[in-house]
């Protein structure tokens, strides 16, 4: 209502194991938010699906701090495809179609600083009445930090101030090809530097000093094309108001 207020959020980690987590809600009175026990699983779900379009919404409204969110989701007792939207501030961020559970690929996005109101919305491919009782849910949500605004979270980011949402990791060595000096392992001239971002990759050059800024670092580079700068106070002396001070 007009007096409630967004609870702030910097980090979740939210497997609906007891009770419905504050801020989770249904728009509709009549089909209210649950919490459905299965084996050693918990479930956050809505009693039925809309009959009109065979959609059921859960909605999320927190106050957050800029980050990632990861969304485990899937369905009971269905047979068909669903497609899921997760719908920030009324805007579709990221949409997906998927079969009973998905698990193994969580959908990601990015939020902005502030208070924001998330619909996941989920809606069943339904070719026949006796599938009509098909109930989305959400197993596991998590937030925090992301840094590098690349829909991964800082603490499981492998470049976390490098954007790299794809996480690729060519040796395998916990650092994301985005920020690994040598992502592959090679590394002839062993400066720190492997051969594929190395600008001297023959010849020992650990600073990757490069003055003119070409290709080539100035331990290999046998032209200095870089502007005549007189007083070497940094400003080329073609724009240099003092040449000689």
């Amino acid at each position: 209502n007009s007096e409630s207020k967004a609870a702030a959020i910097q980090e979740m980690n939210e497997t609906f194991d007891d009770v419905i987590p504050l801020g989770f809600y249904s728009s509709n009175p009549y089909n209210p938010l649950s919490i459905f026990k299965a084996s050693n699983s918990s479930y956050l779900t809505l009693s039925t699906p809309n009959s009109d379009d065979q959609s059921q919404s859960l909605f999320y409204t927190a106050d957050f701090e800029q980050g990632a969110l990861s969304i485990k989701h899937g369905a009971l007792f269905n047979n068909s495809s669903y497609s899921v939207a997760v719908i920030v501030d009324g805007t579709i961020i990221k949409s997906s179609s998927s079969y009973y559970y998905n698990n193994n690929d969580p959908m990601l996005i990015s939020l902005e600083k502030g208070v924001h109101t998330i619909e996941f919305k989920a809606t069943f491919n339904h070719n026949s009445g006796a599938q009509r009782t098909s109930i989305f849910f959400i197993d596991e949500i998590h937030y925090g930090p992301d840094s590098d605004g690349d829909t991964i979270m800082d603490d499981q980011d492998n470049c976390p101030t490098t954007a790299n949402s794809n996480q690729s990791d060519y040796d395998n060595d916990g650092l994301g090809n985005a920020c690994d000096n040598d992502p592959n392992n090679r590394d002839k001239d062993l400066d720190g530097f492997g051969d594929s971002k190395d600008n001297c990759p023959n010849i020992y050059n650990p600073d990757q000093s490069n003055i003119d800024n070409d290709y080539y670092g100035d331990a290999c580079d046998d032209s200095d094309d870089s502007p005549s700068d007189v007083d070497q106070d940094g400003i080329p002396d073609s724009y240099d108001n003092c040449i000689n001070t």
